[in-house]
């Protein structure tokens, strides 16, 4: 009877391999047939990448796919590609923006690694999903290289928007471009202050105009009339001489200001 007993416990080696490795692929595949939240450098398949973000504490209703764009951006020694894949809920209240995500991925062996995700500031307010902010998101051109560009459009009665350039690595860092600060430039005369900006991508870099203020201006009426500058890229790769990897120096730099009566 014991040697009966045993002869049923008895697991060749081979046999408990096969079965953890049918337990695994398993457990991977009911894993990825779940709709999760993604966290940065995660690797996980498009299928899972095109299906709605679930409701979650600060996102309490799903965010459905509604748009993705893949496409090459430029870095060194050779062109990268991107996933970008925009997610949306629409909010219930008038006054809030849409809740959004937008999740920045790159190929990785027939799978794809998240780089970067960007999130709406959203939740439930008076009943009600609101949200801050909201995306949107393009491929773009500029002095021959190819970027991905992300409008942050943020609430309020300004209608700020943020304007991020993002760039790569050749080791799939995911960085923003920067502007020059003009906060201080030679055209304003102290105690001048520029405020209510907006940017504009004309093409071939951007375009930007503010309100010139005096501190106690009112935010309706700029009494010393507006700035305006054209930024240009400038910069390229730099490879690093001990791991070879090439990393972004860009700016955005001022290649001309003035000011005017008018916007």
């Amino acid at each position: 009877m014991m040697d009966s007993i045993r002869r049923q416990a008895f697991c060749p080696a081979f046999t408990c391999a096969a079965l953890l490795l049918a337990f695994s692929v398993v457990t991977s595949l009911f894993a990825e047939t779940q709709n999760a939240s993604f966290d940065e450098g995660q690797v996980v398949s498009r299928a899972v990448m095109m299906r709605a973000l679930p409701a979650e504490e600060d996102h309490p209703f799903p965010r459905a796919v509604i748009n993705a764009r893949e496409e090459q951006i430029s870095c060194q020694p050779n062109n990268k590609t991107l996933l970008s894949v925009h997610y949306r809920a629409t909010p219930t209240t008038k006054s809030g923006m849409n809740d959004d995500a937008i999740v920045i991925a790159a190929p990785e062996n027939n799978k794809y690694q998240v780089l970067k995700i960007l999130d709406s500031d959203a939740g439930i307010v008076n009943g009600e999903l609101y949200s801050e902010n909201d995306f949107e998101q393009d491929f773009i051109s500029i002095n021959g290289l190819r970027f991905l560009y992300v409008r942050n459009r943020i609430s309020g009665s300004g209608g700020i928007t943020e304007h991020a350039v993002y760039t790569i690595s050749s080791d799939n860092i995911v960085s923003t471009i920067p502007f020059a600060d003009v906060s201080k430039s030679n055209v304003l005369n102290a105690p001048e202050e520029l405020r209510n900006g907006q940017l504009e991508f004309d093409g071939s870099g951007f375009l930007y105009s503010a309100g010139i203020y005096k501190p106690k201006d009112p935010e309706c009426c700029p009494s010393d009339g507006f700035y305006h500058a054209e930024f240009r890229l400038r910069g390229n790769f730099k490879e690093n001489p001990v791991n070879h990897n090439f990393t972004p120096d860009f700016q955005f730099v001022v290649a001309r200001e003035w000011r005017s009566a008018d916007r």
